[in-house]
């Protein structure tokens, strides 16, 4: 019966010490950002001039370690994107989400994207994507189109 008893124990701690370990972790931050901005592409990127129109309405949720040390985060929420072109436009949705290490370095994305490829494409993604160390994908896995094509 003693033994019995002292296995229980022995469950009954290290079940405790599991389940306890992530309450002692330093809770999420979470940070709401909005913003409206332009960016004039110039004709570098398509070879005819290429504005882009955001807007957006971004939640980063930071995580972090019992000692308060950042271990990674994610930034979601709606984001807006009018490409315009002379009398021609394109409006995206793309929402993401975004995957941050530690260091806060884009790792991870997936739903759908605008961004640039580690070869200098710049393309409309929808699926997962991992970004290079430069913030590039590097790995595109679902669908992509070129977003000059567009046009």
């Amino acid at each position: 019966m003693r033994r019995l008893s002292a296995s229980s124990a022995l469950v009954a701690i290290i079940l405790g010490t599991l389940l306890a370990s992530p309450a002692a972790a330093t809770p999420p931050t979470h940070e709401t950002f909005s913003d409206t901005f332009d960016i004039d592409f110039g004709d570098e990127i398509c070879g005819f001039p290429l504005l882009a129109h955001v807007e957006q309405t971004v939640t980063l949720k930071t995580f972090f370690d019992r000692d308060g040390n950042p271990t990674g985060g994610i930034l979601t929420g709606p984001i807006f994107v009018t490409f315009s072109s002379g009398d021609a436009t394109v409006q995206l949705a793309i929402p993401g989400p975004s995957f941050f290490d530690a260091g806060g370095n884009l790792v991870k994305g997936t739903g759908t994207w605008a961004t640039f490829t580690s070869d200098g494409r710049f393309v409309w993604a929808a699926g997962n994507i991992v970004f290079d160390e430069f913030g590039n994908a590097s790995q595109i896995t679902g669908a992509e189109v070129n977003i000059c094509d567009l046009f």
